[in-house]
């Protein structure tokens, strides 16, 4: 029923655009994309009913610096305090970093699953 999700970044190679809500999402949704000075923000979600089906939580969209190339990671954590199903229990998830391949001819990004299962 709720996340909060943090997103860690290279912020030599990597610049935050957006955080856009996935599809399986219909709750309130947002991003500290804006507020965030450092190199983390985080995306936080809160819905009326518990979410049962799979599906896509969020996409983010980052700028890569000019000149780069290689394998990076961003890596995602979550706060347990935030992560919990419609009865208020906690909701484990399985966050895996991100590992970003950059190109000459621009970027790929290999799809990421975040599986949950209840405490």
């Amino acid at each position: 029923m709720g996340f909060a999700v943090f997103v860690t970044y290279n912020e030599d190679i990597f610049t935050p655009i957006s955080v856009t809500k996935g599809s399986i999402l219909s709750g309130l949704f947002n991003d500290s994309i804006t507020t965030s000075k450092t190199d983390i923000f985080k995306v936080v979600c809160s819905e009326t009913s518990k979410v049962t089906s799979d599906g896509v939580l969020f996409n983010l969209k980052f700028d890569v610096a000019d000149g780069v190339s290689g394998k990076y990671e961003i890596e995602l954590s979550y706060s347990q305090q935030d992560t919990f199903d419609e009865n208020w229990k906690d909701v484990v998830f399985a966050c895996e970093d991100i590992e970003v391949i950059v190109t000459e001819n621009g970027t790929t990004v290999p799809t990421m699953v975040i599986t949950t299962q209840p405490v």
